[in-house]
């Protein structure tokens, strides 16, 4: 910049007027010479550092500058004065009258002559501390955020994991019973049982999927699927809970739907479910209307809307925005009228985001309520009718699993009722088991019980847990080394199938375990290794 041009004579430039003006700034304005002694600063030095004008004109701008930071500066003003460097703009600590340091926020650029010689150096310094102390406060705040996260995660864990063991043992015991001789009404009991297990199952997997999705962990899962043969089979189930309490269900698909698409089945499912175990529990009479249209977007996408119809008690204008709110309800009798603890349709709108649409709710109080989830999936050219087969034929598989006689499992647990309950369900299919309460006994038994077909590795077990264990189990050069092994944990997180797979296990059930579930996955292991990666 040409000094000139800067700094001309006061007969061309009414320097009363600029100085007038620099005097008003807010921020502190410092002119010194090359050599470093300041030549000017206007008032604002007075509100920032206690000094008048006065008391720091000639001085070095070194005697302002905290000395542990002027090697920095030192480094700088050498850049600037041989034009390395054209304008710093950093953080500095300076001297105060009174002898304390305040941190600014310091602009320095050079003034050159058109000869490329630098006569002065200027500086614009403003106050900063309040906008650090706001900026460290965000910072402690975001660490503090994500610890309170990382610790709700890990409660979420632990509890799941803590109330899963037990509900094991109720679950499991109550699948045995009801695989006795029973009289109707002991029948009846044992329903009511394992209906209300599923309930405090169905609760403690909603709250993980609300933690998995506000973490941002719950990844979709989409695969090629015929949306219309899972929508008869969700249909079917809720038709036969409409039916018992009296009310006409109805699915209507249209024919624009396509067949085949790429979507997350378990997710859309998910939310149907949620919308239609809704409709059915709060319509006394009357019918529950469950319709399927589909808007094509190009390009393969299409809109896919599922509207759930009822003519059950509505929802009053002001609340239905509430109810898409976690632990929300229309009001404080509904959970004592009908259950529930406001998670489904929080989570089902969540869920739908996810898979790029949303739920609309249209509902007169009195008359009933239409929920439509929307969700966007690509149409797929390949046929529904080998899909269909092949799902039928999976179903078959997972009904009738049989299990081949003589098998040897090593069921590893140290909780002695999960171990009883997997017993109860192998056992009367043939299967012999032998058991380990930690992972030094899972070895052992593999190098001194003969041959096994299949190991149910529980994870968290004293002395050395279920990783060590197959860590351990897949280094050792022995014949038992590769023996499969199915993961059968209470760990239920976001990562935890897809964590222990990856580490090499064959397989992963979450606890409760479900009876056809278990004999569905062990049904594999009887079969040659060609079948069993088919059926994998």
């Amino acid at each position: 910049m040409d000094t000139s041009q800067v700094l001309p004579g006061e007969s061309n430039v009414k320097l009363s007027v600029l100085r007038a003006a620099c005097d008003h700034a807010a921020d502190v304005i410092i002119l010194a010479n090359a050599d470093g002694s300041i030549i000017y600063v206007n008032r604002a030095i007075t509100t920032l550092l206690g000094y008048t004008a006065d008391e720091v004109m000639g001085r070095s701008v070194r005697e302002l500058i905290d000395q542990e930071d002027w090697p920095d500066l030192a480094v700088v003003r050498q850049g600037l004065l041989t034009a390395e460097i054209d304008k710093d703009i950093s953080d500095r600590r300076y001297v105060a009258k009174d002898g304390s340091r305040v941190l600014a926020s310091s602009a320095l650029s050079s003034i050159r002559r058109s000869d490329g010689k630098v006569d002065y150096i200027v500086g614009f310094i403003r106050d900063v501390r309040k906008e650090r102390e706001i900026s460290e406060n965000l910072k402690k705040a975001l660490i503090a955020a994500e610890e309170a996260t990382r610790l709700k995660s890990e409660f979420l864990a632990n509890m799941s994991h803590e109330i899963r063991t037990p509900l094991n043992g109720v679950f499991g015991m109550a699948q045995a019973l009801q695989n006795s001789d029973l009289t109707s009404e002991q029948e009846e009991f044992v329903g009511i049982l394992i209906d209300s297990g599923q309930t405090l199952l169905t609760l403690l997997n909603d709250i993980l999927d609300l933690s998995k999705i506000e973490a941002g962990k719950l990844e979709l899962a989409p695969v090629e699927a015929d949306i219309r043969h899972k929508l008869h089979r969700i249909s079917a189930v809720h038709e036969t809970v409409a039916s018992e309490k009296g009310l006409d269900f109805k699915l209507m698909v249209s024919p624009a739907v396509p067949s085949t698409l790429l979507f997350d089945p378990i997710r859309f499912r998910q939310c149907i479910d949620n919308l239609v175990s809704n409709a059915i529990k709060f319509t006394a009479k009357g019918h529950i209307v469950l319709s399927v249209t589909s808007e094509d977007l190009g390009h393969q996408q299409h809109k896919i809307l599922v509207a759930i119809s009822d003519s059950g008690e509505g929802i009053p204008e002001e609340k239905q925005q509430q109810i898409f709110q976690a632990f929300q309800q229309a009001d404080a009798s509904t959970s004592r009228r009908h259950g529930g603890t406001g998670l489904g349709l929080a989570i089902t709108r969540k869920l739908a985001t996810l898979m790029g649409g949303d739920i609309t709710l249209s509902s007169t109080p009195g008359e009933g309520s239409t929920f439509t989830l929307e969700i966007v999936a690509e149409a797929v050219k390949s046929t529904h009718g080998s899909i269909l087969i092949a799902e039928k034929k999976s179903s078959k598989k997972r009904s009738s699993a049989i299990l081949p006689k003589e098998m040897r499992i090593l069921v590893a647990d140290d909780n002695e009722v999960n171990l009883r309950v997997v017993d109860l369900f192998l056992t009367k299919h043939g299967v012999k088991t032998v058991h380990a309460k930690d992972g030094e006994e899972v070895l052992h038994a593999l190098e001194t019980k003969g041959r096994f077909d299949l190991v149910l590795l529980d994870i968290h077990m004293p002395k050395m847990d279920g990783v060590e264990a197959f860590k351990r189990m897949r280094s050792a050069d022995q014949a038992w080394s590769e023996t499969p092994v199915i993961a059968l944990t209470a760990e239920a997180m976001a990562s935890d199938r897809e964590k222990y797979l990856s580490m090499g296990m064959q397989g992963y059930l979450s606890k409760p375990v479900q009876q056809r579930e278990l004999l569905s996955e062990i049904a594999k292991y009887g079969k040659s290794e060609k079948d069993r990666r088919q059926a994998s």
